[in-house]
């Protein structure tokens, strides 16, 4: 592994970690900030350092917008699942089956619309 590498996995490692201690605390900031495209940015710091190039910025960032629309149904299954006192275990299973599910269909209607995902 380069050192360049570890030091990526640590960053990343704390940026979670922040955000999880942040939540215990105060979970309204922690949802702004775990809103905030916090792997997107960090891929875009770490790609730029590594390519010193912007080339490859503009199709990756309509590739992390047409890739996040399902992943709101993630998060209002997971909500709806946690209110209806289903638990944290099957809620995040159930919830992770319907994102495989809708990134699937919205994979395929993409595709039937012609609009380029890759």
């Amino acid at each position: 592994m380069t050192t360049l590498f570890i030091i990526k996995v640590i960053t990343s490692a704390l940026v979670i970690g922040f955000v999880s201690e942040i939540a215990k605390r105060s979970t309204p900031l922690a949802a702004i900030i775990a809103g905030f495209p916090l792997t997107s940015l960090l891929t875009f710091f770490w790609l730029y350092v590594e390519t010193k190039s912007t080339e490859k910025f503009m199709p990756l960032s309509w590739q992390i917008v047409l890739a996040s629309i399902p992943s709101l149904m993630f998060l209002s299954i997971l909500a709806i699942c946690l209110k209806k006192g289903v638990g944290i275990g099957p809620s995040m299973i159930i919830s992770f089956i319907v994102l495989l599910l809708g990134q699937l269909g919205y994979i395929f209607l993409l595709q039937r619309l012609q609009v380029k995902i890759y």
